[in-house]
Order: structure tokens, then sequence, then C-alpha cells
């Protein structure tokens, strides 16, 4: 297959990586090549991937949204082109399914109408978090949460804007089940494994590089929020770890 005329052919991130399914985020962007797809995957980390052979025909992707992905590279990593818009791999497609993408509320913005917001936005627990990490500009958020009727399941991020952290953000994560709720015991509901991401790129104070974020959160069966922080960088590729076994010197997946 061929692209971009001014490819050259550099040493590969993935050097290693033979063989091995990598899971990653990123978007699915337009194109009328060959391959078996009408879009190709821009990975958070920069990396372009076509769609070289697709074993998950499953969900109809289209392009424009944000995506979660399994995938190997085929052929050799350190074969790979590389372009003035990043590295470009062929690969094959184990897995996709689209990423609801949210800008985070601010605090200032729910008490500005506390009766009617703070009631859409929610405070119920959620059943965990499995793993949470920055990419791009983003923070993806792998969570669970209890359901039993078919009702809308919401999560937000909201940021505490109403008061000087010196330095730092202090973001919570809020959700909204809608009075599906277990009340007790989780008998009869089915936990439900899922994931959003929030663009937090426009937590980095201007002028600055890097913002500490603390994040908070509730918990079922828990009396005390969950708390854990992280240090988002801007264009840093790689996943950075916040919550969970995720590898913090993955170029761009896990």
């Amino acid at each position: 297959m061929a692209f971009m005329a001014f490819a050259a052919f550099a040493c590969s991130k993935y050097e290693g990586k033979e063989n091995v399914h990598i899971t990653a985020y990123g978007s699915a962007v337009e194109y009328n090549g060959e391959g078996e797809t009408d879009y190709y995957l821009l990975q958070d980390d920069g990396a372009i991937l076509y769609i070289e052979k697709n074993v998950w025909p499953h969900e109809e992707i289209a392009p424009g949204q944000r995506v979660k992905f399994k995938y190997e590279i085929m052929g050799s990593p350190s074969e790979t082109r590389t372009t003035a818009s990043g590295e470009v791999y062929d690969i094959a497609l184990y897995y996709i399914t689209m990423v609801p993408e949210w800008d985070p509320v601010s605090l200032s913005f729910i008490n500005g109408n506390m009766e009617h917001r703070q009631d859409s936005i929610g405070n119920d627990p959620l059943a965990g978090i499995t793993r949470m990490f920055f990419s791009g500009d983003y923070v993806n958020v792998e969570y669970a949460y209890w359901k039993k009727e078919v009702r809308p399941h919401n999560v937000n991020l909201v940021v505490d804007d109403t008061e000087a952290h010196d330095g730092e953000v202090t973001v919570e994560i809020r959700f909204n089940a809608n009075g599906d709720v277990p009340a007790g015991s989780t008998s009869g509901f089915s936990r439900i494994d899922t994931e959003v991401s929030f663009n937090i790129r426009s937590l980095v104070p201007a002028g600055e590089h890097s913002v500490n974020i603390n994040f908070v959160w509730k918990e079922y069966g828990r009396s005390e929020p969950r708390r854990t922080r992280g240090v988002y960088t801007l264009d840093a590729g790689s996943s950075r770890p916040i919550v969970g076994s995720v590898e913090s010197n993955s170029p761009g997946g896990y």
C-alpha cells in the first residue's frame, strides 16, 4: 500500500513490539484509499495507523469519532514510515469501540443554577475505576457502574474553579445514575464496564506546560471519597498512569 510521497524509514518507538497487541485511544479519520475501512486511526501520540486487516467488523465507526482500539503492527516496526505528521504503521485491527468525549464542567457554572445543574450532574457512586491515564489532550477514565434499569447513566468531570489551589487543580468525577442505584445490595444489578475521555488541555494555565491534578470520586460501599493525583503535561504523547496498571512508558497505548 502506498502512502504519502515524502515518507522516510526510521527507527520506531515500537521496536520490540512485534506480535504484541497494543490497546490505545485516538480518533478515526476519513480515508478514501486502499484498505478495509473508510477511515484510518490517529493515535493520541501522533502515530498514523492504516488498517490492512480488520478482525473486528462488529461496530460501525464514523470518521471524526473518538475511539479505543486494540491492534497489532504488521511487518517490522523498525521499517516504519515517518512523515511530518507522525510515524505510519500498517496494522491488524482486533477491537474498536466509540468513546464518549466531553469537556470538563466548571463548579462555578453548576453553582450558577444549583437546583437544576447539580441534579443533572449527579452525585452517585461508581462501582469503581479500573484505569485512568493521560494521553494527548485527554484523561481517559475506564470505570464501572451498577445498572438494573434502562435509564441514561452519565459521567462528568467537574473542575473546582471557585478557589485558588496554588498551582494545582481539583477535579471530581461525578456520576448520575438517574435513580438506578443499588440500595444496600447489588443483587439484580449488572456491572457495566465502559470508558470516557475528557479533554483537559484547558486546565493547563496560560504560559505553563503542565498542571498537577487532584482527582476525587465516590465508590459504592465506601464512606469516604477516593482520591488520587497526577501531573498532566502538554504534548506528552505517552500514556501516564494515574490509577491501575498502565505502563508509564507506553507510547500512546498499553
